[in-house]
């Protein structure tokens, strides 16, 4: 009874161990510390990304229909074997009386058209299509890497901000600390105590905010991401574009070169273009070559002669009530909008590449006044907090010094990252990304 009762307890602490086991491993999972950069974040998005799967997919199915249409171009072969039992009067009644009520037939089809061209620019069509549908997949991962990237920059944005905040914070502590000393002393009112505290509740609140704010930068990164659960993402590198410096007409030729979606229109176009020509041509005669070997007999390996015959079948609708005519100018439409919505779409390309050209051009010039304010910002703190320890500056001084300061540094690291998004920004609107970017030698320097 003893030995009964040991054992069941046994079992239930394994068990219960392994139950804790799991459950440690499923919050060591769920609490689970991904580290990523730029590059490593985008490869990421790009593998996980339901809709570019469901895009991919499409250019699958779109590959295979290309390969449907050209298989009407190749002989088609087909085989026929047939068996046929016949009871006595159904025997007798055959050519022979001495016929077998076995009958065994083979037959060997071969089919080809002979007239290809309205085949031939299906195929070309087809073409054209999977080609539309293989550019729209590099847009759409271009544009997922731009994207990628604006969330990266925004939560290393967020990331220098609580910094910058918690750095305001300690100097306001510091300074209190200061003024209850002068306070003490009889050198500064109650006033300035209570503007002071005044100041820390209000730095203490934009450094909550600017956590948050952080925390709501990676929330956002992680669905970009499609990353589930209460994962958390630590960014391992700061990373930096290549400096871009371009002259307008190189990007602009970039871009009308390089743009997925510019291409994926064009593709579009020929497409129509071949379904035109089609269209043109569907009326034309149909004309086919059949040609069939059999043989049959009481075996199933006959031994009697083969027969054979060979066809040319010529087909051509003489009238079909004006089926093709309305067919060739629904084509000639869908042609004249399309090519409407090509020079509208290298508009836009147009006006994308100048408005990101001068958003970069103007980021880099703030980012440069932005660090000399800060310099400015720092001496003019400093010399405040001199003159306040002396005696001879008053206590809202150093206060106002300390949110110039503050405020300057803030506006400082926006630029620097608002300036690496426009980058970005101008880089997506050439048709490359941070990825095309490292793994070419796309020169990316100002011509001579």
């Amino acid at each position: 009874m003893f030995q009964k009762d040991r054992l069941t307890g046994l079992v239930l602490l394994l068990v219960l161990g392994l139950l804790l086991n799991c459950t440690v491993s499923i919050q060591a999972e769920e609490k689970e510390v991904i580290e990523l950069d730029l590059k490593e974040g985008i490869k990421l998005g790009l593998e996980r990304n339901s809709s570019l799967q469901q895009l991919k997919s499409r250019m699958e199915a779109a590959r295979a229909a290309v390969e449907q249409v050209e298989a009407q171009l190749k002989p088609r072969v087909s085989i026929n074997s047939r068996y046929t039992r016949f009871d006595e009067e159904q025997r007798i009644n055959r050519n022979s009386i001495n016929a077998s009520k076995d009958l065994y037939s083979h037959q060997l089809n071969l089919n080809y058209l002979l007239y290809q061209t309205p085949a031939k620019l299906k195929v070309k069509q087809k073409e054209y299509q999977w080609q539309n549908i293989k550019e729209e997949y590099q847009h759409q991962k271009k544009q997922l890497a731009y994207r990628i990237t604006q969330n990266y920059y925004e939560i290393l944005k967020a990331q220098e901000l609580v910094r910058v905040n918690q750095e305001s914070l300690k100097q306001v502590k510091e300074h209190l600390k200061q003024t209850r000393a002068h306070l003490k002393a009889g050198n500064a009112v109650k006033t300035d105590l209570l503007q002071t505290k005044v100041r820390k509740s209000e730095v203490q609140q934009q450094f909550l905010q600017a956590k948050n704010n952080l925390q709501l930068a990676r929330e956002r990164f992680k669905n970009q991401l499609e990353i589930k659960g209460s994962k958390q993402i630590e960014l391992t590198e700061d990373i930096g574009f290549p400096e871009v410096d371009l002259s307008m007409p190189k990007a602009l030729d970039s871009a009308f070169d390089k743009r997925s979606d510019l291409n994926s229109l064009q593709a579009e176009l020929k497409s129509l273009r071949q379904g035109l020509k089609w269209a043109q041509k569907s009326d034309n005669p149909n004309l086919a070559l059949s040609g069939k070997v059999s043989k049959e007999g009481s075996e199933f390996n006959p031994e009697s002669d083969e027969f054979w015959s060979v066809t040319v079948n010529l087909e051509w609708d003489l009238y079909d009530g004006g089926e093709n005519e309305a067919l060739v100018e629904q084509s000639k439409s869908n042609l004249e909008a399309q090519e409407s919505a090509l020079d509208k779409k290298k508009q836009s390309i147009d006006l994308e590449v100048r408005e990101g050209f001068l958003n970069l051009d103007l980021s880099r010039k703030q980012k440069a006044t932005a660090k000399q304010r800060v310099e400015s910002a720092q001496e003019n703190l400093r010399l405040a907090k001199l003159r306040y320890k002396e005696g001879v500056a008053i206590n809202t001084e150093v206060i106002d010094a300390q949110v110039e300061l503050s405020k300057a540094k803030t506006d400082h690291q926006q630029s620097v990252y608002d300036y690496y998004i426009n980058q970005a920004a101008l880089l997506k609107s050439m048709g490359m990304s941070y990825l095309s970017v490292h793994n070419s030698e796309t020169d990316l320097s100002r011509s001579n």
